[in-house]
């Protein structure tokens, strides 16, 4: 998503404020709105180190792991037969969902805008 004029200027400023600067990504995914690729071409260019995560940790149904390794090798045939062949989850799993909006007050409005600005601190809460 960066674009070359994106770039030099971040790479200006870590270059005049003498820092170091570490760079996130998949050159694969979001491409830049504007001209340039200068993460993809600082890989392929050898530009800056690079690490490849290709561990797969997320999946651990065997059925859908081995759906993902065929998508990453290509094969969206093979892994649509494997997804086919997972069924639904009968395990009735249930989630508590957070409300923070008060049902009693006065003046709804009110209470909806209060809800809204509760509602990340009582995600986060839960979440932690």
């Amino acid at each position: 998503m960066v674009s070359n004029q994106q770039a030099k200027e971040l790479t200006d400023l870590v270059l005049k404020s003498g820092s170091k600067a570490t760079l996130l990504g998949d050159k694969e995914q979001l491409l830049s709105l504007n001209a340039g690729k200068p993460f993809e071409l600082s890989i392929s260019q050898g530009r800056i180190d690079t690490a490849y995560m290709t561990d797969i940790v997320r999946q651990k149904n065997e059925i859908l792991l081995g759906a993902v390794h065929n998508i990453v090798d290509k094969q969206p045939d093979s892994a649509l037969d494997k997804l086919s062949q997972q069924g639904p989850d009968t395990l009735g799993s249930t989630q508590h969902i957070v409300s923070t909006l008060d049902e009693n007050a006065k003046d709804q409005s009110k209470a909806q805008l209060i809800a809204t600005e509760k509602l990340p601190y009582a995600v986060a809460q839960d979440y932690l």
